[in-house]
């Protein structure tokens, strides 16, 4: 049987790094994900620094255009885990990991962050994790 080792073709990037202090909508860096068929990993690293009152939802959104100007949200159906991220009051004060992935049709990939609620202090780590669609497999 082929053992595959992942971790050897897998690339990690660093898509936002942001202290959002506000209710805003905000963007991480565009991921293109071109020759990365085999899906598309988030993983969130999230600090709310005593913000009992925020809401925050991380959603991934797709679209053809290198400036995003054709992106929407990606359908539940799409979704590994099938929700967006999401903190409320009740989840948001401490450190918290998590995790969503994606199977889009799409060539461009990005998060979309919406902050709600007063006392909005959160830091926000987001990394895309890929797999190319071509890669040596180890043969045992």
């Amino acid at each position: 049987m082929a053992i595959k080792e992942k971790a050897t073709n897998q690339k990690a990037s660093l898509q936002m790094n942001s202290n959002i202090v506000s209710e805003t909508t905000t963007y991480s860096g565009i991921l293109d994900t071109a020759n990365y068929d085999l899906g598309v990993y988030f993983l969130y690293v999230l600090s709310a620094n005593d913000s009992t009152a925020v809401n925050a939802t991380f959603s991934i959104q797709e679209g053809d255009a290198a400036n995003m100007s054709d992106a929407a949200d990606v359908a539940a159906a799409k979704l590994v885990y099938g929700s967006a991220v999401t903190l409320t009051a009740a989840n948001s004060v401490g450190s918290g990991v998590y995790k969503e992935a994606v199977f889009s049709t799409k060539r461009y990939l990005r998060i979309k962050v919406v902050t709600t609620g007063h006392g909005v202090d959160i830091q926000a780590l987001v990394f895309a994790i890929v797999n190319p669609e071509l890669g040596p497999t180890a043969q045992v």
